[in-house]
């Protein structure tokens, strides 16, 4: 929880300049891609803060992920490490 807490926090910063250079209009015309880029790394970190507030991070929750990349490219690491957890324990 902790975790999550913290990483909804830097969130909230990264958001705030974000949105302190965007109200630029030379600055979010020269950088709008990069601006984009910033806010989906944001919608990431709360995904990924949701997700570490979870009890049980099976795969079950993976689905709820919105970013359709993120949830393929954490399903995918999800099963690898449950894989790897099986191997481990026989």
């Amino acid at each position: 929880m902790a975790l999550a807490d913290e990483l909804v926090a830097i969130t909230a910063k990264l958001a705030d300049m974000a949105y302190e250079l965007g109200a630029d209009p030379a600055t979010l015309r020269r950088h709008m891609h990069t601006l984009q880029q910033v806010d989906e790394i944001t919608q990431v970190q709360l995904i990924i803060a949701d997700l570490l507030r979870t009890e049980d991070l099976g795969g079950c929750h993976l689905s709820r992920v919105g970013i359709s990349d993120l949830a393929q490219r954490l399903q995918c690491s999800y099963e690898h490490y449950s894989r790897a957890v099986q191997i481990a324990k026989s």
